[in-house]
């Protein structure tokens, strides 16, 4: 399994960054204040379809938010509700009758959970034509149906559905946050890597932690006893920090 899939965030506790939207998130479910539908937007990599599962699982899960967040095992209970949270990848389901279809089968309440959930990636492939179908059961949605949307672009939604969803503008993850979990990982992975290769890796992924991710297992995947910022800079293909200091300094010297 990929490294990024084996470290997604089960809990809202293990998401680093974006504390904004989980304070959302988490206050709507302890207010009992839930809308029926929610558009994750932002850049690539950075928890729009890990913290729409996060929120559907917490939706339609018995415990509560506190219990789950306590001990990571009770996700173990989300099992049984699975069966209402449906997920749909809208770049190879783009046709207006593929929305009609999930319009059809919205129409059946959940068999098990609170709620039936629909978690719709990459929303922005939607065809106009499958966009205003989705937007008729948007103006008027059962009580039970709760869709979370998520894209990385949001300008190509139709006006009139993004009038109908509570927006929430993820962003990139900073460097700091993103060797945070880099650390985390390569500690789970017994790899000893320095700081300035993590740092190295950040800074290449361009605040997006999947990328993040990807590029340590590439790293980690030369199988070295110890890896520097050197040998990260080479296996990437990167010219070194330091490299450009030494090259400032000499240019400011002539």
């Amino acid at each position: 399994m990929a490294w990024y899939n084996k470290y997604r965030p089960q809990t809202f506790g293990d998401v680093i960054g974006q504390e904004l939207i989980k304070t959302v998130l988490q206050n709507a479910i302890k207010k009992d204040k839930i809308k029926n539908a929610y558009l994750f937007s932002g850049p690539k990599g950075t928890g729009k379809t890990t913290l729409a599962r996060i929120f559907a699982n917490t939706l339609n899960s018995e415990l509560t938010l506190e219990e789950l967040e306590k001990n990571t095992q009770n996700w173990e209970h989300k099992s049984e509700t699975q069966i209402d949270i449906i997920e749909m990848d809208a770049a190879s389901n783009t046709g207006i009758d593929d929305v009609r279809m999930l319009i059809d089968n919205a129409q059946n309440p959940p068999l098990i959970a609170k709620y039936k959930i629909y978690i719709i990636d990459e929303v922005h492939m939607l065809s106009k034509a499958a966009m205003n179908a989705l937007l008729k059961i948007l103006e008027e949605p059962p009580v039970y149906l709760i869709f979370l949307l998520c894209t990385t672009n949001p300008e190509k939604l139709l006006p009139t559905v993004l009038s109908r969803l509570t927006h929430l503008k993820l962003t990139s993850h900073t460097i700091e946050n993103l060797i945070q979990k880099l650390q985390e990982i390569a500690k789970l992975e017994n790899i000893s890597i320095d700081e300035e290769s993590l740092r190295i890796i950040a800074k290449r992924a361009s605040g997006g932690q999947r990328d993040s991710i990807n590029l340590l297992e590439t790293v980690a995947s030369f199988e070295l006893d110890n890896y520097t910022s050197s040998h990260t800079s080479q296996f990437l293909g990167v010219v070194p920090d330091k490299l450009f200091e030494e090259v400032a300094e000499y240019l400011l010297a002539l």
